[in-house]
């Protein structure tokens, strides 16, 4: 098993064990392959909860565990169901009801070539959530539940959209994969499709995989990637100034719940009560029930409130970098790099679908524990747009953020802002690459690149997208810088 991983596992509120660990590793198993067979674990749960429609994000990671298990089955199929109406149907051999049922997938997800994979979730009703590595189960025990609480994706019906996350895979390598789907009134839909670094869908009866061993698997860290990388902004110190920039809007509306379109952007037609700009703080929030605070140089009714905060975060050292909420009340959505805002122009606000967390804490529930990760480069500034929602009462947000090394932060030294004086086309992107286990930048393929993005051997001469030496009119050479065609290629 994997003893080495030494990274934070969040526990959700309803937990009462004690913190777990975790990593930004994706891990796969090592199974000798004839303990494998084609296809998946698929188990059927049943709840009595169609009077609250909207189920907590501990009640999808494993609170249904708790259920009764109506059905279970072993299939060789690919994951996708659909039904108009409130009905009896029959699929992956199995027959039943469609309302208020929650339907668990385990398999090992095989890689035939390394590279990014992107999972995504179409127009899903009601919800589903990926999990891949130690985060779906242990390897050599598909019947368990992984130790730690951080997905890959979760999409929910509030934003019926498509929704995709990618993930550096290595070939060879078999992956455990769970993924939950729950759904409590008609209509049911469900379609995850995973596309292979080259952009085509495979066939899931082909890569998922059972495991019939006796539980003797072992795991092994994979190559260390994270799931997401970001562009940076290069920034003169002139322009700069400590601290981040927050703006305060108020609504009337008695809504328990926000839809995700609100926190993206919506929010900026409200009506603005309050504003500050360099503020040299953490970036934390707490009342205990509705009054009117003071915080950040600001007074303000704290019910009610969407809070804007802007900032961009300096990157001293290049690597995954967790951001994490903590038992936020009401909600929160954070965007960092080009999603956030642009480069030097923070009215500029950037995709409204693509943020890195999202957490709205259940009407009457409480919230869970949810983190993100994203890899950074250092001396770059990124964007950074964290969108606060408080519906009444009680307010509080806590957003901590650790560095690669495990370390916390310090949010008072790391964030800043431009002035608006100073907001002009003098900032540029900074592109970031993967890297390889020695640092090196590399490309899609896994072929170190230089620092234009072009592929390039380890003494720096050009090479082709596959890592073959190549002359200055692109045509593969051997390694005395001879050309030849593909077949004749040696390195």
């Amino acid at each position: 098993m994997i003893i080495q991983l030494l990274f934070l596992y969040w526990l959700f509120a309803f937990a009462n064990a004690d913190i777990s660990t975790y990593t930004s590793n994706v891990a796969a198993c090592e199974i000798p392959t004839n303990r494998l067979q084609p296809g998946f674990s698929v188990n059927i749960y049943s709840y009595n909860n169609l009077a609250t429609p909207t189920l907590a994000l501990d009640e999808i990671f494993r609170g249904y565990t708790t259920l009764s298990k109506r059905y279970s089955n072993t299939v060789v199929s690919s994951i996708s169901l659909s039904a108009a109406g409130p009905t009896t149907m029959t699929a992956w051999g199995m027959t039943f009801g469609n309302e208020a049922i929650i339907i668990e997938f385990f398999s090992y997800f095989y890689v035939d070539q390394t590279g990014f994979y992107a999972f995504q979730s179409n127009n899903i009703d009601d919800g589903v959530m990926i999990l891949i590595g130690l985060a779906a189960f242990k390897c050599g025990d598909m019947s368990g539940i992984g130790n730690g609480y951080t997905y890959l994706l979760y999409q929910r019906y509030e934003n019926p959209i498509s929704a995709i996350s990618e993930v550096y895979l290595e070939k060879g390598q078999y992956y455990p994969l769970r993924i939950v789907y729950f759904n409590n009134e008609s209509p049911i839909f469900l379609n995850v499709n995973i596309q292979d670094s080259n952009g085509s869908t495979l066939d899931q009866e082909t890569v998922l995989f059972n495991d019939i061993s006796d539980g003797s698997a072992s795991g092994f860290t994979a190559m260390y990637y994270p799931t997401s990388f970001a562009t940076g902004c290069s920034i003169p110190a002139t322009a700069l100034q400590q601290g981040f920039d927050v703006n305060v809007y108020t609504y009337s509306s008695e809504s328990s719940t926000m839809s995700p379109s609100v926190y993206s952007s919506e929010y900026k037609s409200l009506s603005k009560v309050a504003s500050n700009n360099g503020v040299v703080s953490s970036i934390s929030l707490s009342a205990p029930s509705a009054y009117t605070m003071t915080t950040w140089g600001m007074t303000f009714l704290n019910s009610h409130i969407f809070v804007e905060i802007l900032a961009y975060l300096y990157v001293e050292v290049s690597g995954v970098y967790i951001f994490r909420n903590t038992n936020i009340d009401d909600g929160v959505m954070i965007f960092i790099a080009e999603n956030a805002f642009s480069c030097c122009d923070s009215t500029d606000l950037g995709s409204s679908e693509e943020y890195i967390l999202y957490v709205q804490k259940p009407s009457g529930k409480s919230s869970s524990y949810v983190d993100s990760n994203v890899y950074l480069t250092a001396g770059g500034y990124y964007p950074l747009r964290i969108v606060y929602y408080n519906r009444s009462g009680s307010a509080y947000l806590i957003l901590p953020i650790t560095d690669p090394s495990g370390s916390s932060v310090d949010q008072q030294k790391a964030l800043f802002n431009v002035p608006p004086l100073s907001q002009t086309n003098m900032c540029e992107l900074i592109t970031v690459y993967p890297t390889d286990s020695g640092g090196q930048p590399t490309n899609s393929n896994g072929v170190p690149v230089n620092s234009d993005g072009q592929p390039t051997n380890s003494d720096g001469a050009a090479t082709n997208s596959n890592g073959q030496p190549t002359n200055s009119d692109g045509a593969a050479t051997n390694s005395n810088g001879q050309p030849t065609n593909s077949d004749a290629y040696q390195q």
